[in-house]
């Protein structure tokens, strides 16, 4: 009784991809980057950024990878309270406020890498072909590690190391997006529930 559909969250990625497109070169431009030549990060997990201790170690070793590629950084409410409590001495970090969807998507989708603990943005990357590093010891997405080009970074001590073997990749292998990751989940969905008469 149970149907594979596929992953309703690409339906809505591919309908907003146009829109963040549009929206790029704005941005770009607003934060003096360019295309494929910038690294985007989101963190707001509470075993990330609630310690004061963990989220300095993780920003330092952001910081120097800073020195070699720009670092975008839109902070998370959560993230900004605890960084507010830290000396602010990252200065290879570019913060800056949080994005509405469709300009976080238009920064992603030109981003040579993402650092993040998003679930949601994990299978964004895959889709995208997007190198992914996740801070995180496990992911509740693992087929965008089988499938994809999530990267699990389960010790902090060694973010600056990954991080930087990450960037030597010049190019990601062009990869199928998993199974039905295709846009049209939604209609599946309807399909089946026509088919039963539900």
């Amino acid at each position: 009784k149970i149907k594979f559909v596929g992953n309703i969250m690409i339906d809505s990625l591919i309908s907003q991809l146009p829109k963040a497109k549009l929206r790029a070169k704005k941005l770009l431009n607003s934060f003096e980057i360019k295309e494929k030549d910038y690294i985007l990060i989101t963190l707001h997990r509470p075993s990330n950024v609630d310690n004061k201790l963990k989220l300095e170690k993780i920003l330092n070793q952001i910081n120097s990878v800073g020195k070699k590629c720009k670092v975008i950084f839109p902070l998370h409410p959560r993230t900004k309270k605890t960084l507010n409590e830290l000396e602010n001495k990252f200065s290879n970090i570019c913060f800056i406020d949080p994005l509405s969807y469709i300009d976080f998507l238009s920064l992603e989708f030109y981003s040579k890498l993402v650092i993040t603990d998003s679930g949601g943005i994990q299978e964004e990357t895959t889709f995208l072909n997007i190198p992914c590093a996740t801070l995180r010891e496990n992911t509740e997405r693992p087929i965008t590690i089988d499938e994809g080009t999530n990267f699990l970074i389960k010790n902090v001590d060694f973010i600056e190391t990954l991080i930087l073997d990450l960037l030597k990749i010049k190019e990601i292998c062009q990869r199928k997006p998993p199974k039905f990751w295709d846009g049209k989940t939604a209609k599946r969905v309807l399909q089946e529930i026509i088919s039963k008469k539900l």
